[in-house]
């Protein structure tokens, strides 16, 4: 049985790290797209909006990608996820009969924050890094012996991954600060605004991990290709 190549041991040396660095990468892709689904992640949020009806004054909107978060007014913090949600219907089922028609305005002006102006392409960019970790995982696991297809997706994944986050992160900054500028022009002394900089921080800190994690995952998958391409030349 043969010794293991330096090219394998350098591999596998670099596939532990990507192991190691796929922990924060993931934490910090979930907890953005989680904000605002639960009591839990109620401080991480898009943009939070002063919320004074009926139902519930004095209160905090705090918007997140797929969530809502109804926080202070003398009530207990209500959270819920928003997918497939109507404004009616979440309004029928967390706010009193009087003052609904306010409540359903607020609510569906959150939602079309989220569904129009928040887009979450974090959310494919987290699917494509996810699958460029099994990829690039399976890459380690066969010791150089992975197909060259194998190696190519690995790497475009996580390439588009990087792309993906960073253009999400950018995004979602940009349209953070035409929301607070727009309030401070319109709103007079009086804020109805606040961003969400814990979640854009968050987002960076992932979009900028993703980056570091496709630069290993081509030196990884590209490893191993270059040794064999060098036995087989030597063997000619």
């Amino acid at each position: 049985m043969g010794l293991p190549s330096m090219a394998s041991i350098k591999g596998l040396g670099a596939g532990i790290l990507l192991w190691i660095l796929a922990v924060p990468i993931f934490l910090f892709t979930l907890f953005p797209l989680m904000s605002s689904t639960s009591a839990g992640v109620s401080n991480i949020y898009l943009l939070s909006a002063a919320w004074n009806t009926e139902a519930r004054k004095d209160t905090l909107l705090r918007i997140g990608y797929y969530g809502l978060c109804w926080v202070g007014g003398g009530k207990p913090t209500l959270c819920l996820a928003t997918t497939g949600a109507s404004a009616k219907s979440i309004a029928d089922k967390h706010f009193p009969e009087d003052g609904r028609d306010d409540s359903i305005r607020g609510i569906q002006f959150a939602l079309d924050l989220q569904r129009k102006v928040f887009v979450a392409f974090m959310t494919a960019g987290g699917l494509a890094w996810l699958v460029s970790l099994v990829l690039v995982t399976f890459i380690i696991i066969s010791k150089g012996n992975a197909g060259r297809s194998w190696r190519y997706a690995a790497r475009l994944l996580a390439s588009v991954a990087a792309v993906l986050m960073v253009s999400s992160a950018w995004a979602t900054n940009q349209a953070i600060k035409a929301m607070i500028v727009m309030d401070e022009y319109t709103a007079g002394d009086q804020r109805y605004f606040t961003a969400g900089n814990t979640l854009v921080a968050l987002q960076w800190i992932a979009a900028i991990l993703a980056c570091v994690f496709a630069f290993g995952v081509n030196h990884v998958s590209g490893s191993g290709q270059r040794e064999q391409v060098y036995t087989y030349n030597l063997g000619k």
